[in-house]
């Protein structure tokens, strides 16, 4: 017996959208991890098959399905380690896009190769499922049995990946940026008058006539659950008061943050005596109990006008 599925590349590219979708909009881990198992460990290697154009002759099914099964593990593997050497990392919906990306490509790619070389219509593609090879059960048993190890194994190993995935990468982002809201144009030089600053210097040589040196300082939970939040300063071990919002204040916060939100405020800061390569600390406090989370260093020159 024959069954004959019709574009099944289009049928893939429209499955991997709607995975996509539905990873995107469904929270159960568990739900994710089934409807996600053909997207990694089938769809990738598949398309890839076909844009190399493997005839139908050159393979059976159940070695197209091993070959598409093995060669999606290996992309995956492939995709993950190129992001880990990235600006972007190793994040779940960045690994996600860019799998959905590589399989939309091959499609592509196999369709336009089938109407301009083999000159077969692009959008009227026959796959055959050969069920008759069934009947050899015996010939079969090792190779499938291989396979399904396989298989069972790579679903385990996403499987527990995917449940210890946000154990593993609870933590609390704590970051400062100057003033042009990038990692560098910090305030590197005070002007001193009257024990009143007068001019301040960024280490990009923008020089500006105020009163306080600005930066950005940014939190971002990365926890499992909402965190509060506390900041406070410190220059050369003694606390210093910071400028916030038109008010002077020993600490910022509370600040009461959900998993995954961001605050990102700009502060100002002064010195009040002169020295040269002073220590300006930033403490990120968390809890109610004041628990150090993070602290972060930059270092100034104050000099008394002449």
């Amino acid at each position: 017996m024959k069954i004959k599925i019709l574009n099944m590349l289009t049928s893939i590219s429209l499955l991997t959208i709607i995975l996509v979708i539905g990873i995107t909009l469904i929270p159960s881990n568990i739900v994710r991890i089934i409807i996600g198992l053909p997207f990694l460990l089938f769809f990738p290697g598949y398309t890839l098959l076909e844009a190399l154009y493997i005839k139908k002759e050159d393979l059976g099914l159940t070695e197209k399905l091993a070959l598409s099964t093995g060669i999606s593990i290996a992309i995956v593997a492939l995709i993950g380690f190129i992001l880990n050497y990235t600006n972007w990392g190793i994040k779940p919906d960045l690994v996600l896009y860019s799998i959905a990306g590589f399989i939309l490509i091959m499609t592509v790619i196999a369709l336009i190769i089938r109407v301009i070389k083999h000159n077969k219509p692009g959008f009227t593609i026959e796959y055959i499922f050969d069920l008759t090879i069934l009947s050899n059960i015996r010939q079969m048993r090792s190779f499938s049995l291989i396979l399904i190890i396989l298989i069972l194994g790579a679903a385990g190993i996403l499987g527990y990946n995917a449940v210890n995935l946000q154990a593993r990468e609870t933590y609390s982002e704590f970051y400062i940026l100057g003033i042009n809201g990038q990692a560098k144009d910090y305030p590197v030089e005070y002007i001193l008058e009257n024990g009143q600053v007068q001019n301040v210097r960024y280490d990009n040589d923008a020089s500006f006539s105020e009163r306080a040196a600005r930066i950005i300082i940014g939190i971002i939970n990365n926890e499992a659950i909402q965190e509060i939040y506390h900041i406070t300063a410190k220059i050369d071990g003694k606390p210093l008061d910071l400028q916030y919002q038109g008010l002077t204040v020993r600490t910022l916060g509370p600040i009461e943050l959900n998993p995954g939100e961001k605050w990102e405020q700009e502060v100002q800061f002064a010195p009040q005596r002169t020295g040269t390569n002073q220590e300006v600390q930033f403490v990120l406090l968390k809890n109610e109990n004041d628990t150090v989370e993070n602290v972060l260093q930059i270092w100034i020159d104050v000099k008394e006008a002449k």
